[in-house]
């Protein structure tokens, strides 16, 4: 069978030894790939998702999550203040706002974060 172009024997044995010598590694990559997509302003769950279906293993991810020293919920703040100028007025607005955050990615307690203090209060 050909992947790429390459047959599947040559692939596996090339990856193999990039991982042998260390030039090649998932854990690395996943732990890249959780600080630049937190960067970018997405939750732990859209983060997870694009590493699985890069063929990540689940407890390379849970690894590279631990290891990455990520705060979702200040990220979360920040991509809610980038989408929105202000808080919600109406339930329907608030449920916009929290659909759009939770397409992002994160976890509730990061989305009544950034709800709470991701824009401050006209009144003050």
């Amino acid at each position: 069978m050909l992947e790429k172009g390459f047959a599947s024997e040559c692939v596996s044995i090339t990856l193999e030894t990039l991982q042998d010598e260390d030039l090649q590694s998932d854990y690395r990559f996943s732990e890249g790939y959780v600080r630049y997509r937190g960067r970018r302003g997405f939750g732990p769950k859209h983060i997870s998702l694009d590493l699985e279906k890069r063929g990540v293993s689940s407890a390379v991810i849970s690894k590279a999550f631990a290891a990455a020293e990520v705060d979702f919920c200040e990220i979360a703040a920040s991509a809610f203040r980038k989408k929105f100028s202000a808080k919600a007025k109406n339930l329907a607005e608030k449920a916009r706002q929290q659909r759009f955050m939770e397409y992002r990615g994160f976890l509730s307690e990061h989305i009544q974060y950034a709800l709470d203090n991701g824009i401050e209060d006209e009144n003050i």
